[in-house]
């Protein structure tokens, strides 16, 4: 009987340490409103978010939606340190929400300090769900 409980105890304890140790390589599901809120908390970290992705020249940026890019609010939003993957897909990530994993600082505030911390050392950027049309191809046609 003691010996299947202290077997039972190991087993917990293997697996919390096992959730603990995956959750640290893969980054914690947050979202960038808990970012933004609480940015001490996540500080250093590595996180996993999802948000709308704007790749332009001093303006990489993961928005909290398409619409807070449209008009302008920085403050909704994370820098992004570009990885060369990223530059590679940029017509596949560019003007889409995407899935976003990297280390979270927010005291890089990105270009101009416009942002609320950044995401640097990004591991993986994947697209999540694409617009309808691509934001800079309405841009383009407005002007």
């Amino acid at each position: 009987m003691m010996k299947n409980l202290v077997m039972i105890a190991f087993v917990i304890v293997c697996a919390f340490a096992m959730t603990a140790h995956s959750q640290q390589e893969v980054g914690t599901n947050v979202s960038m409103i808990e970012l933004i809120a609480n940015p001490d908390r996540f500080n250093g970290k590595p996180v996993l978010v999802r948000g709308y992705l704007r790749l332009e020249h001093e303006g990489d940026v993961l928005y909290l939606s398409e619409t807070d890019f449209l008009h302008g609010i920085p403050k909704n939003g994370l820098w992004v340190e570009r990885s060369p993957e990223m530059t590679r897909d940029i017509e596949k990530l560019d003007s889409n929400y995407v899935l976003l994993l990297g280390i979270f600082n927010p005291r890089n505030k990105g270009h101009r300090s416009l942002a609320s911390g950044s995401i640097e050392k990004v591991r993986s950027c994947t697209l999540w769900s694409k617009t309808k049309e691509p934001i800079a191809l309405r841009l383009r046609e407005s002007k």
